[in-house]
């Protein structure tokens, strides 16, 4: 899995250009907040993210479902 990774600190954007079993996968996200607090949530779930692809995860619906709990559960 390789990928390439954009933040820029002062839009709050996140952008993830990810190869993964042959397939390109993009993220884009933005959180809400400055600073490190919005650092840790951006990392987290480019941490999650990259774990479910390397654990071969692909339904869509699940991907996003376990995505969105473990953020949750851990915010």
């Amino acid at each position: 899995m390789t990928g390439g990774r954009f933040w820029r600190e002062r839009q709050r954007r996140y952008y993830d250009i990810l190869r993964h079993d042959g397939s390109v996968k993009i993220g884009i996200g933005d959180v809400t907040g400055h600073g490190l607090e919005s650092g840790v949530v951006m990392l987290m779930t480019q941490s999650i993210i990259r774990a479910l692809l390397t654990s071969d995860e692909t339904d869509p619906i699940r991907f996003l479902d376990i995505v969105n709990r473990t953020l949750f559960d851990n915010v």
